[in-house]
């Protein structure tokens, strides 16, 4: 299955592609900037072979510029690694395994820069050209993305273009009727999940791509200048916006509203179905995998998953995991963390996850990964990273002090002590995914078996802070 080519050629062609800050940027000029910056690279890239090609990391927060890399370095067949964020740490031990950097990398990774001047690129300005340019949609080269794991190292995650044309597909032949002039979006375009809803599926579609939006006021202010749009979001950000929704006087700009990178509570996707009259279309899948399937919830009971075309799932009788069959993996069957329960009408139940990697809003984190970075500081002996239940899933540290750590802690105080171990930790994880409340113990409680008694830390969380 393959997508078409943006074709250089009719009216199309003089559309708005992307509105960035500093204005808007036609389908034409993303076309000729793609081209502008693909013969930037073959002048760089001189002498690699195809056999062996080269490896950029790229990192890039705006979404026009990555786009414009992103394709151009397809063109030139190159090997794309991209890191799930922009931390110092994360870019310099993925930078390890690249042979360059692009975008927002210089800085941070140890790698030859690939980037070219900034006066010649990045405008969005359309050139005068007669006969203009041709770009054909990729179809070959590798993209790299990155989890977790189950071991709490970057785990490299690789798909090619052809599993996301197929992806495309599969997205336009579900949702692709519901007309759309543009995409709004609060999600990176770094991860699997904004690369194809927020940016390859609108790119193909010819909807217009808006930068991304941190609070529901920017969004409304944007939905206001539009006929119809998707809204491309996470659990976290719509759970927000069901305690005050800006959105529901420009409900009826609303096409479809996406949601996905974590579960949405079922409480929370019928509250939004309520002030918005349109269920939220939730989307189940991870990196490893792609997509799997789909529900709208507009009352409960919750109805079960849809799997998307050719895919299918079974429960594993031991574990009660879910495994899963589908086009986007190697492996005949692929046993999921996930548990769960299949109907009998193929559709499935999900019933939590079975390790310790967690979604937290719309980050996934390895609660191990955490640890060990927590315990490579100086003023650390031992700790432990757990969660906490409430209103909202939250982080807890239980941490034991060296002497040096406590001698700080007596020094400094609590707070100032929490301030520098968060500090460490944001040099490979982002702020969400940060512990929020932090207990500092002599030793961490041990039964007599040498495993961690939970309970006990979980009563340290009973006190306020």
């Amino acid at each position: 299955m393959t997508v078409p080519s943006i074709k250089a050629a009719g009216p199309a062609l003089q559309a708005v592609q992307f509105r960035q800050p500093g204005g808007p940027v036609s389908r034409l000029a993303f076309v000729q900037e793609v081209e502008r910056f693909r013969n930037h690279l073959k002048g760089k890239l001189r002498g690699y072979s195809p056999v062996k090609p080269p490896v950029v990391l790229l990192y890039e927060s705006n979404s026009f510029a990555f786009a414009v890399r992103l394709f151009a370095c397809a063109a030139e067949n190159c090997t794309v690694l991209l890191p799930p964020n922009g931390q110092t740490g994360t870019l310099q031990e993925l930078g390890k395994m690249a042979d360059y950097g692009l975008g927002e990398v210089a800085d941070s990774a140890a790698l030859p820069n690939l980037e070219p001047d900034p006066r010649q690129f990045g405008s969005g300005q359309e050139a005068v050209q007669d006969d203009p340019p041709n770009l054909a949609w990729p179809d070959s080269p590798q993209l790299v993305f990155f989890t977790s794991g189950s071991t709490g190292q970057p785990k490299p995650v690789v798909r090619n273009w052809g599993q996301l044309n197929t992806e495309i597909q599969i997205l336009e032949g579900l949702f692709g009727n519901r007309s759309c002039q543009a995409v709004l979006a609060t999600v990176s375009h770094q991860h699997i999940y904004g690369l194809l809803f927020r940016l390859l599926w609108p790119l193909w579609r010819g909807n217009t791509i808006e930068s991304t939006f941190e609070y529901p006021e920017h969004l409304a202010t944007s939905l206001q200048t539009y006929s119809s749009a998707f809204i491309v979001s996470s659990p976290a950000h719509l759970t927000r916006l069901s305690e005050d929704n800006v959105l529901v006087p420009h409900k009826d700009r609303l096409a479809s509203i996406f949601s996905s990178g974590g579960p949405l509570a079922d409480a929370t996707a019928v509250r939004l179905c309520r002030q918005l009259d349109m269920p939220v279309i939730q989307v189940y899948g991870s990196t490893e995998t792609g997509g799997i399937a789909y529900r709208e919830v507009e009352k409960q009971p919750a109805p079960g998953w849809q799997p998307f075309p050719g895919i299918r799932l079974q429960q594993d009788p031991e574990s009660g995991r879910l495994c899963l069959s589908s086009p986007f993996i190697d492996a005949d069957w692929l046993l999921l963390d996930d548990q769960g329960q299949v109907q009998q009408d193929g559709r499935f139940l999900l019933a939590g996850r079975s390790d310790r990697t967690i979604k937290l809003e719309e980050k996934r984190v390895n609660l191990d990964a955490v640890e060990g970075l927590l315990k490579q500081h100086d003023w650390v002996a031992d700790g432990h990273i757990l969660i906490l239940e409430g209103q909202r899933m939250q982080l807890g540290a239980v941490v034991c002090l060296n002497d040096n750590g406590r001698c700080q802690l007596d020094f400094m105080g609590k707070k100032a002590v929490n301030e520098c171990l968060k500090q460490h930790l944001l040099s490979k994880f982002e702020r969400v995914c940060l512990p929020r409340k932090w207990r500092y113990v002599k030793q961490l409680p041990f039964n007599a078996q040498g495993k961690l008694m939970r309970a006990e830390m979980e009563n340290l969380f009973e006190q306020t802070d």
